[in-house]
């Protein structure tokens, strides 16, 4: 899988599969973490292109949607002065959970790609070595 398509299928799951799925709140903090700077994060990118607002969980990344970001804008601008927002609580979609039977409803032309796709994302994240052949 080629970066560009491994970015046009991310982009395809987030919207397809994330977007329809339910998920449990939890508090996140609105700061970029220490993976954002690494290339596990620029690879993945930081803004899931959806109009609703969740997070999904890349091994301890969480990539945000532009109806969260947004979400942060409007909760910050009606603060007090001198009142800091640090964490705000959103549905937060794990995709190390994630079932391939989820896949199969939200998208089902990704399922066949879906193993690849997973072991490409634990590569990046440095949790597999990759096989060499020989």
């Amino acid at each position: 899988m080629r970066d560009a398509d491994f970015r046009s299928y991310m982009e395809h799951l987030e919207l397809n599969v994330f977007c329809n799925k339910e998920a449990k709140s939890e508090k996140i903090s609105i700061r970029n973490g220490k993976l954002r700077s690494t290339i596990f994060g620029r690879t993945i990118g930081g803004v899931v292109p959806a109009r609703d607002v969740f997070v999904v969980d890349y091994y301890g990344y969480m990539k945000k949607s532009i109806g969260l970001l947004e979400n942060i804008e409007e909760i910050r601008s009606s603060l007090l002065t001198g009142k800091q927002l640090k964490t705000v609580t959103c549905p937060v979609h794990h995709f190390a959970s994630l079932k391939i039977e989820y896949v199969a409803q939200g998208a089902p032309e990704l399922v066949a790609d879906f193993p690849k796709f997973k072991e490409m994302l634990l590569n990046l994240r440095g949790f597999k070595k990759e096989k060499k052949n020989g």
